[in-house]
């Protein structure tokens, strides 16, 4: 729960980078690459601990092309975006979906212990 809590933080301070011009929307964009650079490591590390045996290699292999094919997808979806509605309506629509996907998290949880 605190890795998605600590993800919709990103998602916010996307959008809020989105929405302030100069130094305080360069201070969240800051913050968000780097909570998104905390949460690859921690998730990184997750996934090691929970793996046993020869299928380490594999699994871990298979989680970065995973993420290299979403990457690629965003990146995509981005350039659209930045193209038609300009970058900061870009950065703001990833930010919103991180913080719907957070969100999204949070509602399933709270659906299956309630």
């Amino acid at each position: 729960r605190t890795f998605m809590g600590v993800l919709a933080l990103s998602g916010v301070s996307l959008v809020g980078s989105a929405m302030l011009v100069g130094a305080g929307g360069l201070g969240l964009m800051m913050l968000f690459f780097f909570t998104i650079k905390l949460l690859e490591v921690i998730y990184d590390g997750q996934l090691q601990h929970q793996i046993s045996g020869k299928l380490r290699a594999t699994t871990t292999s298979v989680a970065g092309f995973a993420a290299g094919i979403l990457s690629i997808g965003i990146y995509l979806g981005f350039g659209t975006i930045a193209d038609r509605l300009g970058t900061f309506a870009a950065f703001g629509t990833i930010g919103c979906v991180v913080v719907v996907v957070a969100a999204g998290y949070f509602a399933s949880v709270r659906h299956l212990f309630s």
